[in-house]
């Protein structure tokens, strides 16, 4: 973003901050253009599906706790319960994206997550 407005050119190339006042919570959004060096263009469909399923448990039995090295604003409990079939379309749409390089530090002055119960990128 550059004085509010996305920057043309850099669509689903991450880098937004998302923080909120009062709060330690804060992250940078994820480039998810199908670039192979920045984005997800090394993911396969398989993977992409995963990452999604991969949160399931939390949305049977509850979310885990978040902290600010794990804040994230991606609905995942939400989007875990998508049939495979629109997880697989998702994937579609964002291989037709333009590929953008823009290496984005997720949560830029934290420590990266360790150990922690939300599954990594």
């Amino acid at each position: 973003m550059e004085r509010g407005q996305p920057v043309p050119g850099k669509e689903f190339a991450g880098g937004r901050l998302f923080a909120f006042a009062g709060s330690p919570l804060r992250v940078y959004t994820a480039n998810i253009t199908p670039d192979n060096d920045t984005g997800i263009g090394v993911w396969t469909e398989e993977r992409f599906v995963q990452k999604f399923r991969s949160y399931k448990p939390y949305a049977e039995s509850g979310p885990p706790e978040v902290g600010p090295e794990s804040f994230t604003l991606m609905p995942w409990l939400a989007f875990c319960k998508l049939t495979d079939e629109d997880l697989s379309a998702m994937y579609a749409y964002l291989r037709t994206v333009r590929p953008v390089s823009n290496a984005v530090e997720k949560w830029k002055g934290l420590e990266p997550p360790t150990g922690s119960a939300v599954p990594s990128r």
